[in-house]
């Protein structure tokens, strides 16, 4: 059985890659890793676009940002990796884009981002906890 924190971490950073895929109710990483990386980082883009009110100037680098990111985790998704590795790549590279955009956002901004992000984990954690409820 896989740790809890780790399914929860892992469930976060793979559903925040994605966040139109989670507000639907999917949020699966079976779904995400049916997008192409393009399309993930583009609907990326365009939440963070209204969710942070990004610049005309911020805009052509955090959605080249996403596209790296949404690159990168791609083969996370599609891997047959166990959990703990799978979670410690989405980890890495969900660090990586933090520092990204840490240094493309405003402070007030990257707080938001980071405040949004963990909005998704305990909704990750949520789910988690209602599907085990269900399921037992």
């Amino acid at each position: 059985m896989i740790p809890r924190r780790l399914a929860l971490g892992m469930a976060a950073a793979l559903l925040f890659t994605n966040a139109t895929v989670s507000a639907q109710g999917g949020g699966q990483m079976q779904e995400l890793a049916k997008k192409r990386p393009e399309q993930r980082a583009k609907i990326q883009t365009l939440v963070m676009k209204e969710k942070l009110s990004l610049t005309e100037q911020q805009l052509p680098t955090v959605e080249k940002i996403n596209l790296d990111t949404a690159t990168a985790m791609q083969p996370v998704l599609e891997s047959s990796e166990g959990p703990l590795i799978k979670m410690r790549e989405a980890r890495s590279i969900e660090s990586q884009r933090d520092a990204s955009l840490q240094k493309v956002l405003e402070p007030a901004q990257y707080q938001q981002w980071l405040a949004q992000k963990e909005t998704m984990r305990q909704k990750a954690e949520q789910k988690l906890m209602e599907k085990r409820a269900g399921g037992s």
